[in-house]
């Protein structure tokens, strides 16, 4: 089913919505529903307030400096999430220039120069 708003067609049902001005838009324009949460704006708003935790910084930087496995630095940096967040973050940004995004840690490693 489809229902037509303001000259577009918009499926009943949307999915992959990650951003809460998304999903508000979506439900104005006649969707009945939406999968997805609005992690984007949650994170976004809490990104300089909570910290990363300070073992897993340290174990992390201990790792590095040992040249530990590609399989230890990803299981490091994946038991936090506000590292991993911050990390995806800095993979992405505009700096790296990438064509396709980095969508999950070991992808990131590898971008940044780790085999």
């Amino acid at each position: 089913m489809k229902s037509e708003k303001m000259g577009s067609f918009l499926p009943a049902a949307s999915r992959g919505v990650r951003a809460g001005a998304r999903l508000r838009d979506r439900v104005r324009r006649g969707a009945w529903g939406v999968a997805g949460w609005p992690v984007e704006d949650v994170l976004q708003a809490h990104q300089n307030r909570v910290a990363p935790d300070r073992r897993t910084v340290v174990r992390l930087q201990a790792a590095t400096d040992a040249d530990a496995s590609l399989e230890v630095i990803e299981g490091l940096l994946g038991d936090d999430p506000v590292l991993s967040y911050r990390f995806l973050r800095y993979a992405n940004s505009a700096e790296f220039n990438l064509r396709n995004g980095v969508e999950a840690l070991r992808q990131g490693i590898m971008v940044l120069g780790m085999s």
